[in-house]
């Protein structure tokens, strides 16, 4: 029987991102993740950057992250190529070379492990969600402010012309 790997959103896995700011060894090696997004970062290399013993930089970053140095990298990884097949057209094969990956086979099958679908499935479910162009940030502001204003103006225009109100804001009837 196959051992089953969840994601850290399906099963509750959680990454503890302060032991990045606390610790200054694993914030070199967090530094060093993503200075070079598409190097491969061994457990070794790791370990030398932030001047540790391998063994011992494993057990001590399990211990302060909450995961094995395996599991974060790949998960920093993939956030990377969630960004790449939302905002590009890359192939899946570009963006796993981009990510850090070797190949493809093994960014998909990390990819699914993680995120839950494949990368072709996030890529489509991306479009259909972002098919229609979104307004600016600004627009969107200003528009929601004009219609809260508009029906704050209604409600206030109401219970002024409602008898025994002196006109203002009433409590809502039910």
């Amino acid at each position: 029987m196959r051992a089953t790997t969840f994601s850290p959103r399906v099963s509750g896995v959680q990454i503890s991102w302060k032991a990045f700011k606390c610790c200054s060894r694993l914030k070199k090696v967090l530094t060093y993740i993503y200075e070079h997004p598409d190097e491969t970062l061994s457990l070794r290399n790791a370990a030398n950057i932030a001047a540790m013993e391998r063994t011992y930089f494993s057990d001590y970053f399990r211990v302060n992250v909450g995961v094995s140095f395996k599991y974060w990298i790949d998960f920093v990884r993939i956030q990377r190529a969630e960004i790449y097949l939302r905002t590009s057209d890359k192939s899946v094969m570009t963006v796993a070379l981009d990510c850090g990956f070797g190949d493809a086979t093994t960014f998909t099958r990390t990819f699914h492990r993680i995120v839950g679908i494949t990368p072709l499935r996030y890529r489509q479910g991306c479009k259909r969600v972002f098919r229609e162009p979104m307004a600016t940030p600004s627009e969107r502001y200003f528009q929601t402010i004009a219609e809260n204003f508009q029906t704050n103006a209604e409600n206030f225009q109401r219970n002024a012309e409602t008898p025994g109100l002196s006109g203002g804001y009433a409590p809502a009837r039910n």
